[in-house]
């Protein structure tokens, strides 16, 4: 499932860039990266500590499950797309935007401090 995964889909946050950085600031909050993480008391896996077999599979193979989440995350609950990711569309809604912005603040930021240089 997880290897077909399309890849040109659009951005759930605007951009690729954006999107990346949202999926790379779950995955430092998740497991500190640490893509052979075990959570949740055994039952979460991998670097974004999901509940299915991708988080036990290749970092790879992880990514893409949890991006395609986003996306489902973004057809069930469009106005916080990442939020089924911690929990679910009104329980973890205020965590899931509060991970998104700082994702998206830092990323500005790099930018900004990218392109002075």
């Amino acid at each position: 499932m997880y290897q077909n995964f399309e890849s040109r889909r659009s951005p759930v946050f605007g951009s690729r860039e954006e999107d990346a950085a949202v999926m790379a600031y779950y995955a430092l909050r998740e497991s500190w990266l640490n893509k052979d993480a075990i959570g949740d008391g055994g039952r979460s896996f991998g670097a974004w500590q999901q509940r299915n077999a991708a988080g036990r599979a290749d970092l790879g193979t992880q990514a893409r499950a949890w991006l395609a989440l986003l996306h489902e995350g973004a057809r069930i609950c469009p106005e916080s797309p990442a939020a089924p990711l911690s929990g679910g569309c009104s329980v973890a809604r205020s965590t899931a935007d509060r991970r998104a912005n700082k994702a998206r603040q830092l990323l500005e930021e790099a930018k900004r401090t990218v392109a002075t240089e």
